[in-house]
């Protein structure tokens, strides 16, 4: 008993210590659950709260485990946002997330012809997951805009999520998703003691033990010895066969895509610039956090809600562009003729027939 009570007691002097003294990442409840199809999801019809030195930010998943409100109808479309914690806006608050900007654009200019903006964004995933979701979900929701994000940090979470793998003749191939490992069951025993995800202390090894992680699995560059040069290209050859299905898939479905490049620079800004001007697929390279430290938190690294703004106002020019119409937005709402043509992806660059609308 009294072993016991200064085992509590001396828990409680650490948490006040790092409350007190050591500034922790994440503070606050798993945002995800395991999933057998892509591993992992957002938790449904979840509010939480989540602290870090640099931000407090509200986490609100709708029922479908989408960040933002319900879906309504999706009679006239949507614009699909797919990608990882950017898209997913990790470190801003609810309605900061540069999906939600997007949304609030729209619903100000139109009300009648409403677009849904769903953000399928997904922390802690490469490109698979994208791909999975096009291949089961996408056309449930009547797409008329994909919007994917890639980070340079998919090129190593591609392997190392063992979604898809590469075949002696370059083919990709899907695998099983793997059972829950030790950090999820944790997580599953965790969440049914809401106040240990509230423990600076419980979050701050937490914290160290992704660190370690991560640092295991950290992407290579090009500069690097012989022996990691070859984990480099496979990266790069997994990261082509799924960018490339993923174009062809939604191509085959009649979907334009737009795709926004975070982060990726040097030879790898030049492979994703040959590889989407070959399909005709408009790309935004968005600043890098050395070129723009201003967008980006500076510990987490994360862009923080001027970074979501000027990311919003990138995207939604682009759809002004790529619509050539002074109405952004308008050549999207231009479904009926989208699905007469099946066009390719590359359809969205020529001028829609239809009369804008909104």
């Amino acid at each position: 008993m009294v072993s016991g009570f200064a085992v509590l007691l001396s828990l409680g002097a650490m948490e006040l210590m790092i409350r007190a003294f050591v500034p922790v990442r994440n503070v606050g409840p798993y945002f995800s659950t395991y999933d057998p199809y892509y591993g992992k999801v957002l938790k449904p019809k979840s509010s939480v709260v989540r602290t870090a030195p640099e931000f407090t930010m509200r986490f609100t998943t709708n029922s479908d485990g989408f960040r933002g409100p319900e879906i309504g109808s999706l009679e006239n479309g949507s614009i699909l946002f797919l990608g990882d914690s950017f898209t997913m806006g990790y470190g801003v608050t609810d309605g900061e997330e540069y999906p939600a900007l997007v949304r609030s654009h729209f619903d100000g200019i139109n009300t009648e012809n409403r677009l849904e903006i769903i953000n399928a964004g997904m922390g802690n995933n490469g490109n698979g997951r994208p791909l999975k979701f096009l291949r089961r979900q996408a056309r449930h929701l009547n797409p008329r805009l994909i919007v994917v994000q890639i980070h340079e940090t998919d090129f190593a979470d591609n392997v190392n999520e063992g979604l898809f793998t590469l075949d002696e003749h370059s083919n990709l191939i899907e695998l099983p998703v793997r059972p829950p490992g030790t950090s999820r069951k944790l997580e599953m025993i965790v969440a049914r003691v809401p106040a240990l995800s509230h423990s600076h202390l419980f979050c701050l090894f937490r914290g160290l033990a992704k660190q370690v992680r991560e640092n295991r699995m950290a992407p290579v560059t090009s500069g690097q010895q012989e022996g990691d040069m070859k984990q480099y290209i496979l990266e790069n050859r997994l990261m082509i066969a799924l960018q490339s299905e993923i174009l062809s898939t939604a191509r085959e479905s009649g979907w334009p895509m737009l795709v926004l490049l975070a982060g990726v620079d040097g030879d790898r800004l030049e492979m994703f610039t040959r590889l989407f001007s070959k399909r005709g697929v408009a790309v935004i390279s968005l600043p890098s956090r050395r070129e723009r430290p201003d967008l980006y938190f500076e510990v987490d690294g994360h862009w923080n809600s001027e970074g979501h703004a000027f990311v919003a106002g990138r995207v939604l020019a682009a759809i002004k562009e790529l619509d050539h119409t002074k109405n952004a937005g308008a050549g999207v709402l231009c479904g009926d003729d989208r699905n007469r043509d099946r066009r390719s992806s590359s359809a969205v660059h020529r001028k829609p027939r239809c009369r804008a609308r909104g």
